[in-house]
């Protein structure tokens, strides 16, 4: 079994090693409204493209490949518990599992049950917010929980099971969604579907729960102190300077909160811009989202360490367009994601334009058809300019076979600005002489 995360990764589709072979694609273009001219010829050059705009991804599902090894699904061979574990949901609705954690003590072992609950007509749960990985980068699935009166045994991961445990009462059930229990992920079509209502999952919890691991990170108890000073500095009881918390512990203690592998995660944007209620847990200590975007901490020395991203989250709309959507691709470039097709599908819950446009999450796409698709999408309905500055700053060398006027979503963009006008200048004058 590899121990590789599967975090929504998916096996990439069919694709062969020449260019883009118009004429002979095999399955329709993604995504579907996006009109595709047919072209004898796919240049890769950004002007050239730009010319005859539909003609790169034209024919995606045959073109060439993009260079790299996609991370490959952790569950590899179906086990036979999976047909009674795990019923079929419907593809077309809003069906989704629920996980009720049983009542158990420190050690006892993690067991549950799933239920079938619809987003139409939502029951009362909460959305863990996670990393796969623990804070030493593991990844394998070494932890189980065990599910139903069968206790049937499903291997999660142990960052899964550390969060599970903290968050299970000993006298009370809790309810659950958690993407790695609640969705099978042998099942590619269900994957696909799941990772599509992840918005509305999100949106419809009663809180997100922002697991953040245990007090002790890379060795050092910062998490609970970290966690106490902002709350403290929240209420106005303390400044984050003088004798009783020296500057130099500040600095060391906050970077090394920040640093945790949660914050630069980019699943974590939608989860946390689209809930009605967020709260984050270290160890022992919950405290809600929002004092760590506070005007309290804004005028304070804590605003270096804090994320850019959080105050974009915090003041962001929960809806937007898809020049917004466009944009947040960018700021979000630098986050990560274990599946690089991710760095789209895992920003769609944000934009009901996008989805309204058929850019759904579809993960028997290659990572090459999946940026195409969303350039050519973006392109045909007035984003140029964003698209076409994304495309100019991403660095070519990282990914092959996709052409130039595709932006790499995956590769912070960071050129500079010289560079990225002489990048510009040809598209500009194609603008212009149109």
């Amino acid at each position: 079994m590899s121990e590789k995360s599967h975090e929504c990764s998916r096996r990439r589709g069919a694709e062969g090693s020449d260019g883009c072979s118009c004429g002979n694609a095999s399955t329709q273009p993604w995504p579907s409204s996006v009109k595709y001219l047919s072209l004898t010829e796919c240049t890769p050059s950004i002007a050239a493209a730009l010319t005859h705009l539909a003609s790169g991804p034209a024919k995606l599902h045959q073109g060439a490949s993009d260079g790299q090894a996609l991370p490959s699904s952790a569950f590899k061979t179906e086990p036979r518990f999976t047909n009674t574990l795990y019923g079929r949901l419907d593809a077309r609705g809003a069906a989704i599992r629920l996980l009720r954690i049983t009542p158990g003590g420190p050690t006892d072992p993690l067991h549950g049950s799933l239920e079938v609950a619809n987003l139409d007509q939502p029951p009362a749960y909460d959305a863990l917010s996670y990393t796969w990985a623990d804070d030493q980068g593991d990844k394998s699935l070494k932890e189980t929980i065990f599910l139903g009166q069968q206790y049937t045994p499903l291997p999660i991961t142990s960052n899964c099971s550390a969060a599970l445990r903290n968050l299970r009462r000993r006298e009370t059930q809790v309810v659950l969604w958690v993407d790695s229990v609640c969705i099978n992920q042998y099942a590619d079509d269900e994957r696909s579907h799941q990772v599509g209502l992840m918005g509305r999952i999100y949106s419809l919890a009663r809180s997100v729960i922002i697991y953040l691991g245990e007090d002790s990170y890379r060795g050092k108890s910062t998490g609970e102190k970290v966690m106490d000073r902002i709350d403290y500095i929240w209420h106005g009881q303390l400044s984050l300077t003088g004798s009783y918390w020296g500057q130099d512990n500040l600095d060391t203690d906050f970077v090394d909160f920040f640093s945790r592998a949660y914050f630069s995660r980019l699943w974590i944007i939608q989860e946390i811009a689209l809930a009605r209620e967020a709260w984050v847990v270290c160890g022992s200590w919950r405290l809600n989202w929002t004092l760590f975007g506070s005007h309290n901490l804004k005028g304070l020395e804590v605003r270096n360490y804090i994320p850019s991203w959080i105050h974009h989250v915090l003041g962001g709309p929960r809806d937007r367009d898809l020049k917004q959507f466009a944009e947040l691709l960018i700021a979000t470039s630098g986050c990560q994601a274990s599946d690089a097709r991710d760095k789209v599908f895992g920003l769609l819950g944000l934009s009901r334009e996008a989805t309204e446009l058929a850019l759904v999450p579809d993960y028997s796409r290659s990572l090459r058809e999946v940026y195409m698709g969303t350039a050519a999408l973006l392109l045909q309905q007035g984003v140029a300019d964003l698209v076409f500055t994304a495309a100019a700053a991403s660095d070519r060398s990282l990914e092959k076979g996709i052409p130039g006027w595709v932006p790499l979503w995956n590769n912070p963009m960071t050129v500079s600005q010289q560079d990225l006008i002489q990048h510009l200048i040809p598209l500009l004058h194609w603008l212009y002489s149109r």
